[in-house]
């Protein structure tokens, strides 16, 4: 099955058999929450210069900043009119569980199914607005994984009481 363009997916490591069925019923949970986290949180911060730095963005022309900033009266990354910004505020998070083999790690999906704005490209850039929309930087990536297990950790060992 084909991923929608515009997701952001996040992994866990696995676990043994043994231990399946508590890691499914508190993993499956705790990735819905970190899912619901990052589309809270972490999204808006997609549109800033922060984070296109961060995610190394391509760099824009200096004729086209200074038209977008003209018309528009900003330089924000992934943002000419708003519509992209507004489109992204609807997602569909999809959390499994994982069997612990490592192909399948279960994990979370926040797609944003109404933005495909973000796909169409002239043909004579480089720019890939959309790869850029789903890298999620190293320091976000640990934020996440905090709050997983943040998350994960009180449910799995509620399990075993």
């Amino acid at each position: 099955m084909v991923s929608p363009p515009n997701a952001v997916k996040i992994h866990g490591q696995g676990v043994g058999r043994s231990l399946r069925q508590a890691y499914v019923a508190a993993s499956v949970p705790a990735w819905q929450d970190t899912g619901r986290h990052f589309h809270l949180q972490h999204r808006p911060k997609r549109f800033t210069h922060k984070h296109a730095t961060e995610a190394d963005y391509g760099k824009r022309k200096p004729k086209y900043l200074r038209e977008k900033f003209r018309r528009f009266g900003h330089t924000y990354p992934l943002v000419k009119t708003g519509e992209a910004r507004r489109l992204a505020a609807t997602a569909r998070i999809t959390a499994r569980a994982g069997t612990g083999q490592v192909q399948n790690r279960g994990g979370v999906k926040v797609a944003y199914p109404q933005l495909r704005k973000l796909n169409f490209r002239h043909p004579n850039s480089d720019i890939d607005m959309a790869d850029e929309f789903r890298r999620v930087p190293d320091r976000e990536s640990v934020l996440l994984g905090h709050y997983f297990i943040a998350r994960f950790s009180p449910r799995f060992e509620g399990n075993f009481r």
